[in-house]
């Protein structure tokens, strides 16, 4: 049988070990809180990155389809058939790396030249 003495120290040591795992819980759990936040930080990152990553796309694709029409305007201008002829073939060039670069996006590959 147990004394009194030999229960009073028992609890105490129970009540130790209560508090060490209350400790520990608590750091978990602010440990997971910590890490849940930064992911969301991370997570607004990469957000920001691919909306940039969009933006820059959409600019370059832009970029190459304005080129295209504004040198397609040039052939028009040019009497020379010989110069026209090349002048459509530079726009036919920036409109097929336009259409690369916009499959290559859609596709998530980078686009080969």
């Amino acid at each position: 049988m147990w004394n009194d003495r030999e229960i009073v120290e028992l609890l105490r040591t129970i009540k130790l070990q209560n508090r060490l795992v209350l400790r520990v819980l608590f750091q978990l759990g602010f440990n997971l809180e910590k890490m849940e936040r930064e992911m969301a930080l991370d997570f607004t990152a990469l957000e920001n990155e691919v909306a940039r990553n969009t933006a820059v796309d959409e600019s370059a694709s832009l970029l190459l389809t304005k080129l295209t029409e504004e040198i397609k305007k040039l052939a028009e201008q040019v009497s020379d058939p010989a110069a026209q002829a090349k002048i459509n073939e530079f726009a036919a060039s920036l409109a097929s790396r336009n259409d690369a670069l916009s499959a290559a996006v859609e596709a998530n590959t980078p686009a080969s030249t």
